[in-house]
């Protein structure tokens, strides 16, 4: 039977990285809440949608922009998911360790966009400190970790094993031009697999003629995930993401 796994990338952004402390709380609302005129549109539809439906799914959140803003609006932002009884995991975007107050890796001054741009124990250390930045959110047992921007390589996923992450979502096979094949040579794959210890949910991904394009809410048809789930079965896949 075909297991379907529904992820969610949660992040906050503040539209470059100019006066961030003077536009956090307006865009802080706009991403977790998205108020409008008839309701909220951000984390409570896709939340209410889940739960009219009987679904769970896993929101993988990223912790380091507390660093600049405090806990508080993690914890916040995290407890709107549990509240719903949503699955919190962790996801980083590097871009955040040099807007920290309190720098993490001090000899790092510059925007660094991917993971996989740190060396091995650098990125053990920002993997262990966003678990301690959820934790102090009040999140605990994290076993699964998606990179931001699906930047992650092999140092990833022994990073991964050290902190005692056992599931990672990080490999996404259309987006060839970003990550480090985690992979055997340059074949990419589309099921789990076991590497450095990890075993590794693909992001799942259609064929077009533009070649290949993962399976995204909002750039995927009604048609072309129906398609995608119906080959998936026929073909006795173990999961898609």
């Amino acid at each position: 039977m075909l297991d379907v796994y529904i992820t969610f990338d949660t992040e906050i952004w503040c539209d470059g990285w100019n006066n961030l402390d003077d536009k956090f709380n307006d865009y802080f609302q706009r991403y977790v809440y998205g108020h409008t005129s008839k309701g909220e549109y951000a984390l409570p539809i896709n939340l209410k949608i889940l739960e009219d439906n009987g679904l769970k799914a896993t929101f993988f959140v990223e912790p380091l922009f507390s660093e600049r803003f405090g806990i508080a609006p993690l914890s916040e932002l995290v407890g709107v998911i549990q509240q719903a009884k949503q699955d919190v995991q962790l996801h980083i975007h590097t871009e955040w360790l040099d807007e920290a107050h309190n720098r993490l890796l001090p000899d790092i001054d510059v925007k660094t966009q991917y993971l996989f741009q740190f060396e091995l124990d650098h990125q053990e250390r920002i993997l262990q400190h966003g678990l301690e930045l959820l934790s102090k959110a009040g999140v605990t047992s994290i076993s699964a970790f998606r990179a931001g921007s699906f930047a992650a390589n092999l140092d990833t996923l022994s990073a991964l094993s050290r902190v005692g992450i056992t599931i990672d979502s990080s490999y996404n096979p259309a987006m060839t031009h970003l990550i480090d094949h985690i992979s055997d040579g340059d074949k990419a794959f589309f099921q789990p697999k076991i590497v450095n210890d990890v075993c590794v949910y693909p992001v799942s991904a259609i064929n077009d003629v533009l070649g290949l394009r993962h399976l995204q809410v909002t750039a995927c048809s009604f048609s072309e995930f129906k398609f995608a789930l119906d080959k998936a079965e026929a073909e006795n896949w173990d999961s898609l993401v």
